[in-house]
């Protein structure tokens, strides 16, 4: 358990940094006057704003001022907006004048855009940038540059990306040296810092990172991420590896602590990570690179930051019916954080802690927690984002800290998902600049302990019906249980599987033989085919079978679906292995094709039972009306083979909830899943 500083002194520290920024508190949000407009009408208008938002995010997108004309029409038009009466304008000149209004709206639109974004990239291009970071050291402030993109989706994308990291560390590099010194953000107790400091996404190196295969994901982007650091490590540069989502974040840790201990980089101290506090796994993680770094023999730097990827976390793990990987409200984050910050600082040792926060409560408890473990003033560092809380950046850096701007430069559609970021971060209703600089909320509510602030979980949100969690990839203990089903089933390929009519084994002379479509010499298994016969000996029997499962009526058939869906759940991955094998789908698909099995399942017996109640018609005295749906017989399912498993478990399964009896006949290049279908079904 870390010791936490002396709350007094935080609460002092909070008193005298809102003091520092008391006369520039409209400066948080007023930069310009149609940002400072655009930012009070978001704060008052919650629902409207997040429309304005997937505007802009589309905007770059829209190749012609028709579609922007055709789009903003969509979006707003008899909608509450800001400049509504400039809007209306607008679009009545471009209906008006035809080509040449949409073109005239286009024009504006798209100028406007980019002034607001201009308030948070430091420009499209590595010259502007570098204007820019010169600007911030000239007034004392040191940057870090990230150059914008990510998700890249295509290999020639991630080499270009990779080259212009490269060109940018060496442009970089040889000019630094002649800029002038400034020993604050030059020098650290430990010795020199680059003066150059460059942030890298991992995303933009490689445009196909999967979490199922994370030893095939990280030597891949080290690939492109080492040139990175050898040209830092010869022009003397920083590269801090950036945190995305958290599909990537063993990704990340793990292609950084590999690239890190190789020989050449293992006692280069320019090298760090981002570190997430809103994931409940952030103090594992933490406590994991601290350990590592301790062994390596030289530190690491840990960007500390919140994370920018909230709303996307809680919303994914939502649609996945997943854990939520995040804390769910801001006081156990910032409390999360709090934690972290004293942790690392009691390893400084092996970490340089670098905290990222535009939260004074934050900062001011990292200032009293440095101040308690007696270290010197250049042990933490802090880092704030371009354009936002300039106040509190200047604040900081007159009362003598080494402050980072985090600058992201570069095109407009690359950056558009970093400029919605940003504007949601602005305008949230837990954001600390909103609640102290745009609604005044008071600096004894601001500097509360977040460890002391009472929460609640958020209320859940029932449904009707909750589909299958897919597997999560991201987790070893899956990737493992997975990688052990393929091991399993694999000396069971080439079987021999005969037909199933009325209970008995049927072999047949003709056979189908199923191969791995992946691997064309490899033989899935080798099946019975049916012919005319052997079809009218199936129809039979089914046809014989169906009064007693008619009459079984809707409860019991809906039971024995049940069973066939444990069964599922109980051989998932050993289904989907065979999804693998025969189908030749990547692990997730295959996970998912048994998910919507077990799902096609679940939904049929459930609206089976409804479908199947009697409803009584009218209410007219001495008269008895009752409608009801009754089952009709022999149902034949031919199913495709893009979903193996789920479409013919789908079929089938709706067939049989309502009382029908089924002949299955899978598609002929994927008969074996079929067959294992069957197990479940006889099992059930």
């Amino acid at each position: 358990m870390s010791v936490r500083p002396d709350e007094a002194r935080v609460q002092e520290i909070g008193r005298e940094l809102f003091e520092r920024v008391a006369a520039e508190r409209q400066a948080f949000y007023s930069a310009d006057r149609w940002t400072a407009a655009l930012f009070s009408w978001s704060l008052q208008h919650e629902d409207a704003k997040l429309q304005l938002f997937r505007f802009v995010d589309v905007l770059p997108a829209l190749d012609s001022d028709r579609d922007l004309v055709r789009h903003l029409r969509e979006y707003f038009e008899g909608r509450d907006v800001p400049y509504a009466g400039l809007l209306r304008t607008a679009l009545g000149v471009a209906r008006v004048a035809g080509r040449l209004g949409d073109a005239v709206v286009g024009v504006m639109l798209r100028e406007t855009v980019r002034r607001l974004a201009r308030r948070f990239i430091a420009g499209s291009t590595p010259a502007q940038a570098r204007r820019a970071a010169l600007d911030a050291r000239r007034a004392g402030q040191a940057f870090t540059l990230d150059l914008l993109g990510e998700a890249c989706l295509s290999d020639a994308e991630a080499d270009v990306y990779q080259a212009r990291y490269v060109d940018l560390v060496q442009t970089l590099g040889r000019e630094a040296p002649h800029w002038p010194s400034a020993p604050r953000l030059d020098s650290a107790p430990w010795g020199p810092l680059p003066r150059v400091n460059v942030s890298v996404k991992i995303s933009a190196l490689h445009p196909w990172l999967e979490p199922a295969d994370p030893a095939g994901s990280t030597v891949a982007v080290k690939t492109r991420l080492r040139p990175i650091l050898q040209a830092a490590r010869a022009r003397g540069a920083h590269i801090h590896v950036d945190m995305e989502d958290r599909r990537l974040r063993e990704l990340t840790l793990k292609t950084f602590m590999e690239l890190a201990d190789e020989p050449e980089f293992r006692h280069e101290r320019n090298l760090g990570i981002v570190l997430q506090a809103y994931l409940k796994d952030a103090e594992a993680d933490a406590r994991r690179l601290i350990a590592w770094a301790s062994r390596r023999g030289t530190p690491v730097s840990v960007r500390l930051v919140k994370g920018a990827y909230w709303d996307y976390e809680t919303a994914h793990a939502e649609l996945e019916h997943w854990p939520v990987p995040v804390f769910e409200t801001k006081p156990e984050t910032d409390a999360s954080f709090e934690r972290l910050t004293r942790l690392f600082l009691e390893h400084a040792e092996a970490i340089d802690l670098a905290v990222g926060s535009h939260n004074i409560r934050s900062i001011a408890h990292a200032l009293a927690a440095r101040e308690a473990r007696g270290l010197p003033q250049g042990a933490l560092e802090f880092q704030a984002l371009y354009g936002m809380a300039q106040p509190l950046v200047r604040a900081l850096t007159e009362r003598g800290e080494r402050v980072r701007i985090y600058m992201p430069f570069g095109e407009l559609i690359p950056g558009m998902a970093y400029l919605v970021r940003r504007l949601l971060e602005n305008t949230s209703n837990e954001s600390f600049l909103r609640r102290g600089f745009a609604e005044h909320e008071s600096p004894e509510a601001l500097l509360a302990d977040p460890e002391r602030i009472p929460v609640a979980p958020p209320p859940r949100d029932a449904h009707d019906f909750e589909n299958e969690p897919y597997a999560d990839f991201t987790r070893a203990a899956v990737r493992d249980d997975f990688a052990a089903a393929l091991a399993a089933v694999r000396p069971r390929l080439g079987g021999n599987y005969p037909l199933v009519i009325d209970g008995q084994r049927v072999q047949t002379t003709e056979r189908l033989v199923s191969v791995n479509p992946s691997r064309a010499g490899e033989v899935v298994g080798r099946v019975a085919a049916a012919g005319a016969a052997e079809i009218d000996r199936a129809v039979a029997a089914a046809a014989r079978a169906f009064a007693a499962w008619r009459d079984a009526g809707a409860e019991a058939r809906a039971a024995a679906l049940g069973r066939v869906a444990a069964g599922l759940r109980e051989r998932r991955y050993t289904l989907a292995a065979w999804i693998v094998f025969e189908a030749g789908k990547p692990w997730a698909e295959a996970d998912a094709d048994v998910a919507e099995a077990i799902d096609f399942v679940e939904y049929y017996r459930a609206q089976a039972r409804e479908l199947q109640r009697p409803l009584t018609l009218g209410r007219r005295r001495g008269e008895v009306n009752h409608y009801t749906r009754e089952a009709r017989g022999v149902v034949g399912v031919i199913a495709p083979w893009n979903f193996p498993l789920a479409i013919l478990t789908g079929m089938t399964s709706a067939a049989l909830a309502t009382g029908n009896t089924v002949v299955m006949k899978p598609a002929e290049q994927t008969p074996v899943i079929a067959a294992q279908l069957m197990e479940v079904f006889e099992a059930a």
